[in-house]
């Protein structure tokens, strides 16, 4: 690829790119009319929080990340978030088809650890999975350049746990 980054592996993206192209054209086999579509919100409380606390001089006083071990800085406040996941639904009559969420938060909570999970919004998806079988959960995550769960997520081997072995493979 001419002008491509030295760190792009060319031969993964352009194999990447003919597999989702070959997914895209064996999907329009197995098309479902839609009568219509819905939307919702729900409030989420104690997941996000603004990563950068300041101090009262206006500079950085913590810093909160996915998950935050020193409790002065959990303890400050949430600061500015979106507190709602969006849900953009569609329906064929009264059968639900495919549900795309989305919420304002990195969604990490404990990492770094090598494996690549999906997470606490992998788990909330699969939960819904189960609730609606038959209808896609799409979860995607809203603008979240400064927003974390790490007010809320001190880091432990529960949540260890949970982000690693938890999650579907």
């Amino acid at each position: 690829m001419p002008g491509a980054p030295a760190s792009l592996d060319t031969e993964f993206f352009a194999s990447t790119v003919e597999h989702t192209a070959d997914a895209v054209r064996t999907s329009l086999a197995r098309t479902s009319p839609f009568t219509h579509v819905g939307i919702g919100q729900a409030r989420v409380e104690n997941v996000a929080s603004n990563r950068r606390v300041l101090g009262s001089n206006g500079k950085l006083k913590y810093w909160r990340g996915s998950s935050t071990k020193e409790k002065a800085a959990r303890d400050e406040p949430e600061g500015l978030i979106d507190p709602w996941v969006k849900t953009l639904s569609f329906w064929n009559g009264t059968k639900p088809l495919a549900a795309l969420s989305y919420y304002a938060t990195h969604p990490m909570s404990y990492y770094g650890r090598g494996r690549v999970s999906s997470d606490f919004c992998g788990l909330a998806r699969q939960v819904r999975q189960q609730e609606t079988p038959g209808c896609l959960q799409v979860y995607f995550t809203g603008c979240a350049g400064n927003i974390a769960p790490g007010k809320y997520n001190a880091p432990s081997r529960i949540a260890l746990f949970c982000a690693t072995e938890c999650m579907p493979p």
